[in-house]
């Protein structure tokens, strides 16, 4: 069953195929409302074909001869007709379409000798409702007069007598020709409104798409300039931090972002001590780098659009100069046309401002503040990192340099009774003074490499080997190096751990006789007991107490 029905769907496939196919109208039509009624016409025409063939071969008790007479010429204008629908021409075709049929009226009454009115309602009625459906007004107009006309005139010539009711069939028939002409006129105006109100809904479908396109190229390409300006942004903010060195790192930043971002000029002011003036410290075109050599500063709150922004602490953004009053016109940089000032703030402190420049008008807009912004936050962190890196290696360096000048004269101070060292013989170790030390360091036998503390010598060790060895190699020479970096740390500290437990006992010192004065109420037997105790101090020899209320003295020998 289904196989069945799968066959005879497929045959009806074919044959709408093939009926489409002889049926398409020429594709020099375009139109499709044209299109539509060209391939009726051509099915309409092919139909009349069929017909008149089937009448020409099945009507009964007609002669061969009056088949031919009757239908043939019938079949060569719907013929005619058909093949003028399949080109350009196919209004003309429709024409005789319905010409084919009108005059099949007059032959059925001419040929056949059928009924007047029978013929006319039957035939002419279906060409006027085909008339209406395939042309226009006017022409169906025309063929209902020449109906009309042929019916009362033109059929005396053919001695058929017209019967007394001729008047019931044109009349019906010229009634129903008007009112499919009013009808035509009526369907055409609302086909007319129809296509109108088609096409009128197509235009603004085609200006919505057109609007969302445009709206659609616009988003995205606002979104890929808002990743483009991120990602320029994160890779100035990471180059930024990778910098240590404060030049080097502004330097790095305006040229980043004028070539990362576009923008012709790109400018960093840093805050003066005072904080009254914003001044130029790196810059990427060529003017500013003349107002670089020039020493620009500018004025906070008072001049131009650096200033205005230094002073507010918030971003300042001129979108044409040229109408800004703000706006410092500079001659280095006669280019400019827009400009954005963003304060470099950190811990709520203002330390600087990043300038930026564009040739054009309107290059900035208020959605890549907040980018920009976030840039020059960052900036400004790196920025302060690098001084604050700065400061603590001048304050280190200042450290180290005191420390240096101080490690000889501590050494001094510490060795004021004389040089110590000691000497490996064969006989074991002795200490020498620094005048019995007599090692010839011409000698290749002999090597002295010095005791340097904080890049101060403080001592030498000396290495000799006997005549038969042989000489220093520079493997050796550095080895003995590290020792004695080794040692000058390790002599370092053990005369720290002595100054330590020196001090440690002055303390002890200190608290024992304060212990031993407070247990003495008496003025006389404090004084007394003060004497005693700092006489046993070292190396003093006498101890005199005074107590005098007009003037007060003490002395220690």
């Amino acid at each position: 069953m289904s196989a069945n029905f799968s066959s005879r769907g497929s045959s009806l496939s074919a044959l709408a195929s093939f009926g489409n196919w002889l049926t398409v109208p020429s594709h020099q039509i375009t139109d499709k409302y044209e299109r539509r009624k060209a391939q009726l016409t051509s099915s309409v025409a092919l139909a009349s074909i069929v017909f008149n063939l089937v009448g020409a071969f099945f009507t009964p008790g007609m002669r061969a001869a009056d088949s031919v007479w009757a239908f043939g010429p019938l079949i060569g204008l719907s013929l005619i007709a058909y093949l003028l629908t399949r080109t350009r021409f196919f209004a003309l075709g429709s024409f005789l379409v319905v010409v084919g049929l009108f005059s099949s009226a007059y032959t059925s009454i001419i040929l056949s000798q059928r009924d007047v009115v029978y013929s006319l309602l039957v035939y002419i009625s279906l060409g006027l409702v085909v008339g209406s459906v395939l042309l226009s007004g006017w022409t169906l107009f025309l063929l209902l007069g020449i109906n009309a006309a042929f019916t009362l005139f033109g059929l005396s010539a053919f001695d058929i007598t017209l019967p007394d009711n001729i008047g019931g069939a044109l009349g019906p028939l010229t009634n129903l020709g008007f009112l499919l002409i009013l009808l035509n006129y009526f369907r055409g105006d609302i086909e007319k409104q129809r296509i109108n109100e088609i096409q009128k809904t197509n235009q603004e479908l085609m200006e919505i798409r057109e609007n969302l396109e445009k709206r659609v190229e616009e988003r995205t390409e606002e979104l890929n300039r808002r990743s483009t300006q991120l990602e320029a942004s994160t890779l100035v903010a990471r180059s930024a931090a990778s910098v240590r060195d404060l030049d080097e790192l502004m330097n790095s930043v305006v040229e980043q972002i004028s070539e990362r971002f576009g923008y012709y000029h790109t400018g960093i002011f840093l805050s003066d001590a005072a904080d009254r003036y914003v001044v130029l410290q790196a810059a990427s075109s060529e003017g500013g780098t003349l107002l670089l050599k020039r020493g620009l500063k500018i004025e906070i709150g008072r001049q131009g659009v650096v200033g205005h922004a230094a002073y507010q602490k918030r971003p300042r953004i001129v979108q044409d100069v040229s109408t800004d009053r703000t706006y410092l016109h500079i001659q280095e940089l006669p280019e400019t046309r827009s400009e954005v000032a963003l304060p470099l703030i950190v811990r709520n402190r203002m330390i600087g401002v990043l300038d930026i420049q564009s040739e054009e008008s309107n290059a900035f807009k208020f959605d890549d503040i907040s980018t920009l912004q976030n840039m020059a936050d960052q900036v400004a962190l790196a920025i302060d990192n690098a001084t604050l890196l700065e400061e603590s290696r001048a304050a280190l360096q200042q450290l180290e340099t005191l420390n240096t000048a101080n490690a000889a004269n501590i050494w001094k101070t510490h060795l004021k009774e004389g040089a110590r060292g000691f000497t490996y013989t064969p006989l074991g170790v002795i200490p020498v003074s620094g005048s019995s030390v007599s090692m010839n360091n011409d000698d290749e036998k002999v090597i002295s490499i010095p005791l340097s503390l904080r890049g101060q010598p403080i001592g030498t060790i000396s290495l000799k080997r006997k005549a038969s060895d042989p000489n220093w190699a520079e493997t050796e020479r550095e080895m003995v190096e590290r020792v004695a970096s080794q040692v000058a740390l390790a002599v370092e500290n053990a005369r720290l751990l002595e100054e330590s437990q020196r001090r440690a006992a002055r303390e002890q010192k200190v608290s024992e006789f304060s212990n031993r004065f407070s247990r003495s109420l008496d003025v006389d037997a404090l004084l007394q007991n003060a004497v005693r105790e700092l006489h046993n101090l070292p190396q003093v020899d006498e101890v005199s107490v005074f107590i005098n209320p007009d003037k007060g003295t003490s002395k220690a020998k």
